[in-house]
């Protein structure tokens, strides 16, 4: 046998030698990696049991909380219409209060209306209470003014009876009045015929006397006259008065005085001019 033959006998050995021992080494390492192995899959296996029930346990979890997202979600929604409802609620309650702020706005404006109505109210209340107040004054006056009145009436109807008794009077002797007058006319026209005189002449010698017809009486024939002037006024039986409207100007007739007082005569109707009548309150004078 060669060297070389015994070199490459004694490298194989070597090598032999050294497989055999790498052999060993990676056995052992083997077994200790199987042990190691077998370790970690009992630890593997454990951690997979926890991961396993931490799983399950998040599973449930990740189910109850999608329970809780739907129940949320279902809220949510529920809280999105109560939400839309109390929108609408509150936006026709922003409109009714807009309405009632109007009403209101209206309510005040009536309120100051009728403040001034009452006002004004009150105002003509016053003025009606003052009215009234004057009212009650001037019905006093007049009640006092009517006493005095009714007084002076009385007075007056007193007059009037004695005058209406003075008359009647006067009326009777104005008829035998009459009568001698017709007679004494008869003798005046003789006289005047004979002596050649007129009216006029004769009655130059009566007095200036102007006064007025306080009463007519035509119920007897040719009637007669009652003249506010007597012998106080130094009027005579036998004056004739000229009769008057003094307002118009308009001559009414003339009058003879056929009885005399104080202060009033009593006449007769001697002559009335066409169209017009003797009456109260008419002028009366002894020339014109």
């Amino acid at each position: 046998m060669t060297s070389i033959g015994r070199i490459f006998i004694v490298v194989n050995l070597v090598l032999a030698g050294l497989a055999v021992g790498w052999a060993s080494t990676q056995l052992g390492v083997a077994q200790n990696w199987k042990e190691e192995a077998r370790l970690r899959s009992v630890e593997a296996d454990t951690q997979l049991a926890t991961v396993n029930a931490d799983l399950a346990t998040a599973n449930a979890t990740l189910a109850q909380e999608r329970t809780n997202k739907n129940d949320a979600q279902s809220a949510l929604s529920t809280t999105q219409a109560s939400l839309t409802e109390v929108r609408e609620a509150l936006a026709s309650e922003r409109e009714k209060n807009t309405l009632l702020t109007n009403d209101i706005d209206s309510i005040k404006a009536t309120i100051s209306t009728f403040q001034q109505s009452t006002e004004d109210l009150v105002a003509q209340k016053d003025a009606a209470e003052e009215a009234l107040n004057e009212a009650k004054n001037a019905e006093r006056d007049a009640m006092a003014a009517r006493d005095v009145a009714l007084g002076e009436m009385a007075d007056l109807v007193d007059n009037v009876r004695t005058r209406d008794a003075s008359i009647g009077g006067l009326q009777a002797d104005l008829v035998t009045a009459n009568k001698e007058i017709a007679s004494l006319g008869v003798q005046l026209d003789t006289a005047i015929e004979l002596g050649g005189l007129d009216r006029g002449q004769i009655a130059m010698g009566q007095k200036k006397v102007d006064g007025g017809i306080l009463g007519v009486n035509t119920s007897i024939a040719p009637g007669i006259v009652s003249i506010n002037k007597g012998s106080a006024d130094n009027v005579s039986v036998g004056y004739t008065f000229e009769i008057y409207d003094l307002a118009s100007g308009t001559y009414k007739g003339k009058v003879r005085v056929v009885e005399v007082q104080g202060n009033m005569c009593v006449a007769e109707i001697v002559k009335t001019m066409p169209g017009t009548s003797m009456a109260q309150g008419d002028s009366a004078s002894t020339s014109v």
